[in-house]
């Protein structure tokens, strides 16, 4: 992780046509720059030079044509705005060409080095084989926006941000990745394979269709595709590639994926958020490898006693990913005196009171949600493996000393690994554990799912279902201690076969309320706990809505509320009886469709 010590000024709004706090301009200035006699410039920075020395408010372009070779490109910018792109085959062509290939090798520094107050975007080109210590393909250094729109990044180097490195100083920098745009197989050997952010303020958006990060590397470092530290936010929104997941197969030792680190400053946060903008696709984190921890995302913080590292994502996919510890996410802390801060992850869930109010309302940016069938809000098919490809003890998600985890609506399933959740316990600030609406199904787990080390481990489970794993242990949920532990498992269903339910060391508060499950003896017994096995629609094929009549229809109190599927809960089926109210147990609320005798499918989605 790199720290700088920038200034910081209030960072202008988001605005999706990628433009931001300036006014429209009258005109348009064009410097064609081409092999022929007919062009303006006969290089790139003597076209750049021409426009910084034009000194007017037009709206400045630098138009590439395809008649001439970029090679050996190491372009300095500095205050200005102006748009580079790919122009026609000739300067004096109504032709368009392919994309210029504006490369590096032969030169030294990054491709484009942007300094200063600027606006610049860049738009039809391939920018590739830089190398430098910063940026390899564009390094950025100061205040303004960059912008990439149908515009590949490949095949730089550097030691920091092999792609691009952006790193805000003396006031607000935002990066847009625009439609048809691609990071790809660029390497960093010290952090931010693909991108690197920094600096106070920075800001990422990746949040229009289109969007490829992927097949990064960054070495012996952190964040394989993204790589974010100090007062800075990384915004996915993107559906993905052409069917292929936002940010996709990139490599690191921490962070196979997205890395976001805090830097040790009270006044910074460093925030991941991550929300669906089309229906038919989640934002998705998938197929990422991290050789030490976080094989998906990697969340921590830097001592300065604030939990300033932070994440929250909702219609997400986190799936796929590798690593021996916290495979999908790493949640982890850092010491501060004798104190241990921890990372903190909302997935579905936004807290009102929270301080600093969490930036995870993201209706106006555009969020949607995922249509109904349309796979989402999972942590899946993920493995704790090493580089070797053998299995390691480790879990899907890690969570650290004093971190905290709240999730809403989630489906992990297909996953392989020891645990689902780990806790290490011994929490001084946080150290909270808290699912509702959640589906675990047809996992591997070596262990318990969730196993809760050490002491102060608080765990809230409720209107969970938790259908047949392979779980190698005697017992779904282990505490190691006793100290500052509990669980409170409510409105529930519990079907592991051949599994006990918790394993609690005395004097550990455990409350099971409205729940039904396999094992009752290692719960208390109110009248509302039920031992059974409720009928599923489809267990064979992962369908885990409760069938018609199927135990935990119809059971506890009416709480408000939505299920997994987002549909009304508190439906009372007027076949059933209700057993303590019309709440049905588990994840999924049987709709009114399911009480027909007719029904042959109940998937939760009829009308």
């Amino acid at each position: 992780m790199r720290i700088r010590a920038l200034d910081r000024r209030a960072r202008c709004g988001f605005v999706v046509a990628l433009a931001c706090c300036t006014s429209p301009a009258p005109a348009t200035q064009v410097w064609r720059v081409g092999a022929g006699s007919d062009c303006d410039a006969s290089s790139i920075q003597q076209a750049i030079d021409l426009a910084e020395a034009a000194g007017t408010g037009d709206d400045k372009v630098v138009s590439l044509s395809t008649d001439l070779d970029y090679s050996a490109q190491a372009v300095e910018i500095e205050n200005l705005d102006v748009t580079i792109e790919g122009g026609n085959t000739a300067c004096g062509s109504l032709f368009r060409g392919d994309p210029p290939v504006v490369s590096g090798l032969g030169a030294a520094g990054p491709v484009f080095n942007i300094e200063g107050t600027s606006h610049v975007t860049f738009s039809n080109l391939e920018i590739r084989d830089g190398n430098a210590a910063y940026g390899g393909g564009i390094n950025v250094v100061g205040n303004g926006w960059l912008a990439l729109d149908h515009t590949l990044v490949d095949f730089n180097t550097a030691t920091w941000g092999g792609g691009i490195d952006a790193v805000a100083a003396n006031g607000t920098l935002d990066v847009y990745l625009g439609t048809e745009t691609q990071i790809l197989r660029n390497t960093a050997s010290s952090g931010g394979g693909g991108v690197e952010l920094a600096g106070s303020t920075a800001n990422l958006y990746a949040v229009v269709p289109n969007i490829l990060i992927a097949f990064n590397n960054a070495g012996a470092g952190n964040g394989g595709g993204i790589e974010a530290t100090g007062d800075s936010t990384v915004t996915l929104g993107s559906p993905g590639f052409h069917g292929l997941p936002l940010v996709f197969l990139n490599t690191a030792q921490w962070g196979g994926g997205v890395a976001i680190e805090g830097d040790g400053d009270t006044d910074h946060w460093v925030w991941l958020r991550m929300f669906a903008m089309d229906p038919s696709a989640a934002v998705s984190v998938s197929g990422n490898i991290a050789y030490v921890a976080g094989g998906g995302i990697y969340v921590k913080p830097l001592t300065n006693f604030l939990m300033n590292a932070r994440m929250c994502a909702q219609d997400f996919a986190i799936d796929g990913n590798v690593a021996p510890e916290g495979a999908a996410i790493y949640l982890g802390w850092d010491t501060f005196g004798t104190n241990d801060i921890g990372a903190h992850a909302f997935m579905n869930r936004i807290i009102d009171d929270y301080d600093p109010p969490q930036p995870c309302d993201v209706e106006a940016l555009g969020a949607t949600h995922c249509a109904p069938g349309i796979p989402c809000n999972e942590i899946s098919d993920n493995v704790t493996q090493d580089g070797s490809g053998n299995p390691t003890p480790g879990a899907v998600v890690l969570l650290g000393t004093s971190t905290e985890f709240f999730a809403d609506r989630i489906a992990m399933h297909g996953n392989i690994a020891d645990n689902m959740f780990k806790s290490l316990g011994n929490n001084d600030f946080g150290g909270l554990l808290e699912l509702s609406n959640c589906l675990t199904g047809a996992n591997q787990f070596a262990r318990e799912l969730i196993h809760l080390e050490n002491d102060d481990n608080p765990v809230t489970i409720d209107q969970c279902t938790f259908a047949p794993d392979i779980i190698n242990s005697t017992h779904m949920i282990r505490f190691d201690n006793s100290g500052g532990n509990s669980l409170h498992l409510t409105n529930s269903i519990v079907d592991e076969p051949g599994t006990l339910t918790v394993y609690a060391t005395g004097g550990m508060e455990v409350v099971a309320d409205y729940v039904l499950t396999n094992d009752g003896s290692t719960l208390p017994s109110p009248p509302s706990v039920l031992v059974g096995t409720p009928d599923f629609v489809d267990l064979a094929q992962g369908d885990y809505h409760l069938a018609p009549g199927s135990l935990g229809i119809d059971f506890a109190p009416a709480a408000g509320g939505v299920d997994l599927d987002g549909r009304t809960r508190d439906i009372d089926i007027p076949t059933l009886p209700n057993l303590f109210g019309p709440r049905d147990l588990g994840a999924y609320e049987a709709q009114l469709s399911c009480s027909r005798v007719d029904t042959i499918y109940c998937d939760g989605f009829e009308d």
